[in-house]
């Protein structure tokens, strides 16, 4: 792979086009972060982007490459428990209990100099 100041390989080509629900991770990543980017704006907040390749990049390519390629190889695993997980017994939710009024107030939250905190 190529892209900045350097290459990166090798990346085997399972990682490179891994996809979930149809995205491929990797090369939308660096779809986004070309000079001319791909993909959709959903927001004004896509425009704001880096002008050009950054210090911290390839550290941030690196650390998504090795995520992709730990969960390749993981998958068989992982599909052995989703299957184990599909063949399990299920409950409803009317199985569940009934939260109390207390468990049903959302949290306070109380904010100050240092930093919020949740009660």
């Amino acid at each position: 792979m190529a892209g900045f100041e350097g290459e990166i390989h090798p990346v085997a080509p399972e990682v490179y086009g891994y996809s979930v629900s149809g995205l491929e991770v990797v090369k939308s990543w660096l779809g986004y972060r070309k000079k001319n980017p791909r993909g959709r704006s959903s927001s004004p907040l896509d425009e704001i982007r880096p002008e050009h390749w950054t210090g911290e990049l390839p550290r941030e390519l690196l650390e998504l490459l090795w995520v992709v390629e730990a969960t390749v190889e993981r998958e068989p695993e992982f599909a052995e428990l989703l299957a184990e997980i599909t063949s399990s017994e299920v409950f409803t939710a009317d199985e569940l209990p009934e939260p109390t009024e207390e468990e049903r107030t959302p949290p306070k939250v109380e904010t100050g100099a240092a930093q919020d905190k949740l009660y």
